[in-house]
C-alpha cells in the first residue's frame, strides 16, 4: 500500500500541473481576445482615432506571427507544462499584443505613446529563449549576469521611451502627446541618458546569438539535433534581412513582401522551437536545411541574373522598355530547372556527401546499362550500395 505522504505529493503535483494548464490556456486566450480586438479596429468596427492602423491585407501576417508563438508555447505547456520555454513563447507573444487594446483602456494619446515605446517587446521571446533553449537553463551562472544586463536593458528602453517629449509625426499629429515637452523627457532626449541602455539592449541581441553557437559546439545527439532546428528557424530573419536589402539595391525595395517574410520567418522560428521541444520529426532538419540553402541561393542568383539582364538590355535598346522586363523574365524562367539541379548538386557535395555520391552511383549505373555495358539485373546491388546498406534487397512483382 503506498505511503500516504506519498499519495498527497502525487496528488499535489497534478493538482499544481493542473493550475499551469488553465494558466497555459488564459494567456494563450488573452493573446487571441486581442488579436480579435486589432482585427475589429482594422475593419472599422471598434472606432480608432490613429490614422496608421495597419493594413487589412497585411494583418492576417502580423496576426499569424504572434499566433504561432501562442500555439507552439500552449502545445509545449499542456505536455510539459513547467518548461521555461512554453511560458516565454506565450509571454512573449501576450505582451505586444497587449497594445491591440489599449485604446480603449488608456485612450488614444497613451496608446500610442506606450505603442512606439514597447516596440523591444517584440525581440524579448527569441532573446530569451536562445539563452535557455533546449532545456530551460542557462548555459552556466556566470551567464545569468548576462540576462539582468538585458532585462534591465529592455525595462529601461521601454521606459525612458514613454516619456518621449516630441509630438507625435503625421498621420496622427492631430493626437497630442500625453507627455509633451516634459522636463524628464527633454533631459533624458539631451543627455543621451536612453544610450547605454540601448547598447545593453544590442549587446543582449549578440550575447543570444554566442550563446546558441556555444551550446551548438558543446551539443551531441539529440540535443544537436534540437540546436539546429534552432538555428535554421533564427537563421531565416537574417536571410529575409539581407533579401530586404538586394531587393532595395536592384529593384527599390522590397516593401510589403519582405516584410511579410519576415513575419513568415518568425512564424517558422516558432515552430522550429516547438517541434525540438516536443521531439517531433527531429531528424527532417537535415532535408529542411539542405533545401534552405538550395532555394536561397537560388533565388539570390536568379535576382542578381533577372538584374544584370534588365541592366544590359536596358543599355542595349536605350532605356526602360516592357520588352525587356520580359526578356529577362523569360531567360530566368528557361534556366530555373537547370540552375536548381545545379545548385542541389553543389550543396549535396558540400552538406550531404552521402546522397551525392549515392545520386552519382545510380545515374552512372542508368548510362552503363543504356549503353550496354551493364545488366539491369545489377540494380539491386547498385541500390544497396547507394544506401550503404549490404542488406538491402530488390524485389520484383511479376505479372
Amino acid at each position: 500500500m503506498p505511503a500516504p505522504i506519498a499519495v498527497g505529493k502525487a496528488a499535489a503535483n497534478d493538482c499544481g500541473m493542473r493550475r499551469l494548464r488553465l494558466l497555459a490556456g488564459a494567456v494563450a486566450l488573452t493573446t487571441v481576445t486581442c488579436l480579435t480586438v486589432g482585427f475589429l479596429h482594422v475593419l472599422g468596427v471598434v472606432p480608432s482615432e490613429q490614422e496608421d492602423w495597419i493594413p487589412l491585407g497585411l494583418y492576417p501576417f502580423i496576426a499569424v506571427a504572434f499566433l504561432a508563438p501562442t500555439i507552439f508555447g500552449l502545445l509545449i505547456a499542456l505536455q510539459l507544462p513547467r518548461n521555461r520555454i512554453a511560458w516565454i513563447l506565450l509571454v512573449g507573444a501576450m505582451l505586444p499584443c497587449l497594445q491591440l487594446p489599449a485604446e480603449q483602456v488608456v485612450g488614444a494619446p497613451w496608446a500610442y505613446q506606450s505603442e512606439a515605446a514597447t516596440l523591444p517587446l517584440l525581440f524579448v521571446w527569441p532573446v530569451a529563449v536562445a539563452f535557455v533553449f533546449p532545456n530551460g537553463h542557462v548555459l552556466s551562472r556566470r551567464w545569468l549576469w548576462m540576462i539582468w544586463i538585458g532585462v534591465v536593458s529592455f525595462a529601461l528602453t521601454i521606459g525612458l521611451k514613454l516619456f518621449d517629449p516630441e509630438p507625435y509625426p503625421p498621420p496622427n499629429a492631430d493626437i497630442d502627446n500625453p507627455v509633451l515637452g516634459n522636463a524628464f523627457g527633454q533631459f533624458v532626449v539631451d543627455t543621451g541618458l536612453w544610450i547605454p541602455f540601448g547598447v545593453g539592449v544590442l549587446v543582449t541581441l549578440f550575447a543570444a546569438a554566442l550563446a546558441v553557437i556555444l551550446r551548438f559546439r558543446r551539443s551531441v545527439g539529440i540535443e544537436r539535433l534540437q540546436m539546429l532546428w534552432l538555428i535554421w528557424g533564427a537563421a531565416l530573419i537574417p536571410l529575409v534581412i539581407v533579401l530586404d536589402i538586394v531587393m532595395s539595391t536592384w529593384f527599390g525595395g522590397g516593401g510589403i513582401v519582405t516584410f511579410s517574410l519576415l513575419l513568415v520567418a518568425q512564424c517558422a522560428l516558432a515552430a522550429a522551437i516547438g517541434t525540438a521541444v516536443v521531439r517531433y520529426r527531429l531528424y527532417a532538419i537535415e532535408r529542411l536545411v539542405n533545401r534552405t540553402l538550395v532555394y536561397v541561393l537560388l533565388t539570390l542568383v536568379l535576382l542578381g541574373a533577372y538584374a544584370l539582364i534588365t541592366v544590359g538590355l536596358g543599355v542595349l535598346v536605350g532605356g526602360d522598355s516592357t520588352w525587356v522586363a520580359a526578356g529577362a523574365a523569360l531567360v530566368v524562367a528557361l534556366v530555373f530547372r537547370p540552375l536548381r539541379a545545379g545548385i542541389q548538386d553543389l550543396v549535396d557535395r558540400r552538406f550531404r556527401r552521402a546522397r551525392y555520391d549515392g545520386i552519382r552511383l545510380v545515374r552512372t549505373f542508368e548510362d552503363d546499362v543504356r549503353d550496354g555495358r551493364r545488366a539491369p539485373e545489377e540494380v539491386g546491388s547498385v541500390l544497396a550500395e547507394a544506401l550503404g546498406d549490404p542488406l538491402a534487397e530488390l524485389f520484383f512483382w511479376l505479372p
